[in-house]
């Protein structure tokens, strides 16, 4: 067990659950050698004590969309108020308060970015320097490859769950208004 109450097979979950979030415990058992109930408890207990949630994000990448690394400093007493609004947008993939809790550090994509960058951030009391950069290149992770480079899967344990990912063929989709109001209903 780690300091964090995660242990390697807990890792190894979260492992699968990053190649194909929408695997079956049944299936995730099978690979890792271990009951599907098994795989439940875990996930249960890792959701309830951890706060592990499973989310689709569309991704910028396969969506010919632009994204940002966000860096707002904000003061000390506001900072954590300050992080919570782009936390709560669709379009931010991920977020986390640095530097003894005065910067912020986040990513978005999409359209709406360049109103939050031009006009929201800079307007809001409290922040005291804004910084965006946009992803020319992801090196590792994007669509249909895990988060972490490596995890406690072995390669064909992490080939038989990606199997069952689907392939993007075709073009881009073109995500219209009514393709973004129904992938946020999903």
């Amino acid at each position: 067990m780690t300091r964090d109450g995660v242990d390697e097979l807990d890792q190894a979950v979260i492992h699968a659950l990053q190649v194909d979030g929408r695997a079956p415990f049944r299936r995730i058992g099978e690979v890792l050698g271990v009951s599907d109930q098994t795989v439940a408890r875990r996930f249960g207990r890792l959701s309830d004590v951890l706060g592990l949630r499973v989310l689709a994000l569309a991704d910028p990448v396969v969506l010919c969309e632009r994204q940002w690394v966000l860096c707002v400093r904000a003061a000390p007493e506001a900072a954590t108020e300050v992080a919570e609004a782009p936390a709560r947008r669709a379009d931010t993939s991920w977020i986390s308060l640095c530097s003894g809790g005065t910067e912020i550090v986040a990513s978005a994509g999409g359209d709406g970015v360049e109103s939050l960058l031009f006009s929201a951030l800079p307007r809001t009391r409290h922040i005291l320097d804004v910084r965006a950069h946009e992803v020319l290149h992801v090196f590792y992770g994007g669509a249909g490859q895990p988060f972490t480079e490596r995890g406690p899967l072995t390669e064909s344990q992490t080939a038989r769950l990606a199997r069952h990912v689907p392939a993007g063929v075709g073009p881009p989709p073109r995500m219209d208004r009514i393709s973004r109001r129904m992938l946020e209903v999903l």
